[in-house]
């Protein structure tokens, strides 16, 4: 069975589709760049163009494999396609040279949801897709951002019920610093933890074990990484919003 998340990807995907028709990324019965030239910069063959149809008719789901790739080859923000924050190319924002733009834009995404870092996860299609957003900009913090309101107990007295996290995206699983804080989105949860990496015998990370600052009422538990395991560096706090 197809999850939500596989779903709303989907949706993200058939949004984006159509704004790259509109840039002319995309044209019609075009041999450099019709569907069929889609299908094998994404696929790896011309002959797959059926399999795009389906992902635009929603007889099939597009994977995170290849959602990553179309951000990849036709310059489409991760964190819209993959996670439904902020714009399809939401990107451009970094090449700015007129910095008033920039900063009357912001490069902070918030939302207004909130999410549980506790024993109890929140559904993180509903905190992507479901919430108001608003940009935001604070000095001396650069790159795409975005933030959210902390509910619960098990960071405290690091991290409090009602602070503000702001994170930066992990673009690989290595990145990641053993013992530092991330938001950690699995299986459509999302946690605010400190993280440690565990491998298998080949030095492969298969596993994260998240831990609370509470450790005397949260318990530290363990999740598999898969393709659809996402990581945030918290970056900045924001306390007492």
């Amino acid at each position: 069975m197809i999850g939500k998340d596989r779903i709303e990807l989907n949706k993200r995907f058939i949004e984006v589709f159509k704004l790259l028709q509109e840039k002319g990324k995309i044209v019609k019965n075009n041999q450099a760049r019709g569907l069929s030239a889609f299908a094998e910069t994404v696929l790896g063959s011309r002959r797959y163009g059926h399999i795009v149809r389906k992902w635009l008719r929603e007889e099939r789901f597009l994977d995170y494999k290849h959602a990553r790739t179309i951000c990849r080859e036709f310059d489409v923000s991760e964190s819209f396609l993959l996670d439904g924050v902020g714009d399809p190319f939401e990107y451009r924002a970094r090449h700015k040279s007129d910095a008033a733009e920039s900063l009357s834009e912001g490069n902070i995404i918030h939302s207004n949801a909130i999410v549980a870092n506790a024993g109890v996860s929140v559904d993180v299609g509903h905190f992507m897709a479901g919430a108001e957003k608003l940009n935001y900009f604070i000095p001396g913090i650069s790159g795409q951002l975005f933030s959210f309101e902390v509910r619960g107990n098990s960071m405290y007295p690091k991290i409090n019920e009602g602070d503000v996290v702001i994170c930066t995206k992990v673009q690989s699983i290595e990145q990641v610093k053993d013992n530092e804080i991330y938001a950690v989105n699995i299986g459509g949860s999302l946690w605010v933890k400190y993280v440690k990496k565990l491998s298998d015998k080949f030095g492969r990370v298969r596993r994260l074990k998240l831990i609370s600052e509470n450790h005397m009422e949260h318990d530290p538990f363990e999740e598999d990484v898969n393709n659809h395991t996402r990581l945030y560096k918290v970056v900045r706090l924001i306390c007492g919003i």
